[in-house]
């Protein structure tokens, strides 16, 4: 993966999109593909040189589907793009439903099966084949015991898992451990002594969890793709305009001609100042949204394929918790849900608009990593976790009804926008981590993106992991 940072006065253009319906944690069969592959060693990158070999043929597992009506599913068929750009189809999603009723035994009841069903995938990554020890007893001694459990505030409690575990919580203490990184709402498995019953004098603290999907190249032919990455909010602090962004972009586009311009939001922010006083003219937050935001883009880009994903700050959506659904495809432009899964051509894309990032990284505790830069540690936290947002007591509020939704299905491209620098760096070897960066007040006017391009393996034969193939250009408008 090439990374380059640069300045640009210029902007998107070209595309057709497959958004990708979660489906429930196949736990079991996680579990056996992880006791049959665990030994597997990981993808690594040719640092340079001539390419000079053939990349071999690759098979993917299957994508996983949320059942739909037959209805939905040709509604969904109707839309998907006949033209020969890269192939890109959106997946339907069942309608939500009672985002607004989270009752307190519907939060414990969805994240406890959630716990147990990432403690399986955590042990079973590990070789464990052992049952976790059940502490409603408070077994004591100097023997080991195996636990796992979900980090709570403070960060040195764990709140154990079990059918008989009732809310159990030991202490933990790290000094037999040279290194953890900790958050809360983490699921781990962890293995210590209990000598007085309170706390657990932690040797091995595992965090792992097995691929969720093939973590192989993708078989990319054809002529690649160009996707341009944009994060809301789009107009000036100062005031609730957008005719300077509408013609950056614009040009940007026209230059760059982009297969997909990727907005994500929010667009029309509830924490503008002149949002919240309702200073609109005349139009409805929809109408402001559709007519004054979009309206302009796609009269000067007739031609372009435009998808947005929505943010729990904006303005219009009555969806203010995580997950949000996607909506009906309005003026040609596609609007996904948050998080979105799409796929183009053979390469799988993750999005979140909620700034996760910045979350975790104000409440990782962290002693003695050295693997890797924090945000590479950051993003691994989300795909060990399998989850968009695995932080419990988030600034975002998560619809339990709708908790499978935020599942993390390994991507081979996850992008997160946030307050943080932007960056884009491969994690793990084969997941490529996009920060496009959202517009600060330190920055005025000038807005950040960023350019993909993924060019087909026939082009460079010798590639070892299609992250080589990756191009990531970050700008500023």
């Amino acid at each position: 993966m090439d990374v380059e940072h640069h300045q640009s006065e210029q902007i998107v253009n070209d595309y057709s999109a497959m958004d990708e319906g979660l489906d429930e944690l196949d736990v079991d069969g996680a579990v056996a593909e992880a006791q049959a592959t665990r030994k597997k060693s990981a993808p690594q990158l040719k640092k340079g040189g001539a390419h000079t070999k053939p990349a071999p043929s690759i098979t993917f597992d299957p994508v996983h589907h949320l059942p739909v009506s037959s209805r939905i599913a040709s509604e969904v068929v109707s839309t998907v793009a006949t033209s020969p750009d890269p192939a890109i189809a959106l997946s339907p999603e069942l309608p939500f439903t009672k985002f607004m009723v989270n009752t307190t035994t519907d939060k414990i009841k969805a994240y406890d099966k959630q716990m147990e069903a990432t403690g399986k995938l955590i042990l079973a990554a590990h070789g464990i084949t052992d049952t976790p020890d059940l502490l409603l007893t408070r077994p004591m001694g100097q023997s080991d015991i195996l636990v796992v459990g979900r980090v709570s505030q403070p960060r040195n409690v764990l709140h154990l898992d079990g059918p008989m575990a009732y809310g159990e919580r030991l202490k933990l203490h790290f000094e037999g451990v040279s290194s953890h990184s900790l958050f809360p709402g983490q699921v781990v498995a962890v293995r210590g002594t209990n000598p007085h019953g309170e706390t657990l004098y932690c040797k091995q603290i595992m965090t792992h969890t097995t691929p969720a999907t093939s973590t192989q190249s993708p078989p990319l032919e054809g002529d690649g793709f160009k996707m341009l990455v944009l994060a809301g909010p789009f107009a000036p602090h100062d005031r609730l305009e957008y005719i300077g962004f509408h013609q950056k972009l614009v040009n940007l586009v026209n230059d760059k001609k982009p297969d997909l311009l990727l907005l994500i939001g929010p667009l029309l922010d509830v924490l503008h100042p002149q949002v919240q006083t309702g200073n609109l003219g005349d139009r409805t937050m929809d109408e402001y949204l559709e007519k004054v935001i979009l309206g302009p883009i796609v009269r000067k880009l007739p031609h372009q394929k435009i998808a947005v994903v929505p943010s729990i700050r904006d303005a219009q959506n009555i969806h203010v918790m995580l997950p949000q659904p996607s909506e009906a495809i309005k003026a040609g432009i596609r609007y996904l849900s948050n998080p979105a899964n799409f796929q183009i051509e053979s390469v799988r894309i993750g999005v979140l608009s909620q700034d996760v990032l910045s979350e975790l990284d104000s409440v990782v505790n962290e002693n003695g990593c050295t693997s890797g830069e924090r945000t590479q540690r950051l993003i691994s936290h989300l795909l060990q976790q399998r989850s968009y947002y695995p932080l419990l007591t988030g600034a975002a509020g998560v619809d339990v009804h709708e908790l499978a939704r935020l599942q993390l299905q390994r991507p081979h491209i996850l992008i997160t926008p946030s307050r943080m620098p932007a960056f884009a760096t491969l994690v793990e070897n084969d997941v490529i981590a996009i920060n496009p960066g959202v517009m600060q007040a330190k920055t005025g006017q000038q807005m950040p993106f960023a350019m993909v391009t993924v060019v087909p393996s026939n082009v460079d034969p010798a590639a070892r992991n299609w992250a080589q193939l990756t191009d990531v250009v970050i700008g500023l408008l």
